[in-house]
């Protein structure tokens, strides 16, 4: 579901809001436990990109189901996970291709 609403995005995200993504990108590249390869935990809403990208989607079913109470599981999940040795720079890693994926508008890519 999150790579369909990364498909979604890609077409319909403005340029202002990509940069917005940059921007939040660039905060989480500040966290230290990321530079120690120790966790990549992002907060909610506007701080957490995968709530970004849902929403620049613009897909009503897809925010209905992402952003409801499996959002909140799914972030469980992801903070668990991101205690995983060497997860935490492959997950930054990953986001910062799937933003550039987004602002080439190649939707496949994303």
């Amino acid at each position: 579901l999150e790579g369909m609403a990364c498909r979604l995005a890609a077409q319909h995200m403005t340029e202002e809001e990509i940069a917005g993504l940059r921007q939040v990108l660039a905060r989480h590249e500040q966290h230290a436990g990321l530079h120690a390869n120790e966790s990549y935990y992002q907060q909610e809403g506007e701080l957490d990109l995968h709530y970004l990208i849902i929403q620049g989607s613009r897909n009503h079913m897809l925010h209905e189901l992402l952003c409801s109470d499996l959002y909140h599981l799914v972030r469980m999940y992801r903070y668990r996970f991101s205690t995983t040795p060497e997860r935490p720079q492959q997950a930054f890693s990953e986001h910062h291709r799937i933003i550039e994926a987004i602002a080439d508008r190649d939707g496949e890519l994303a």
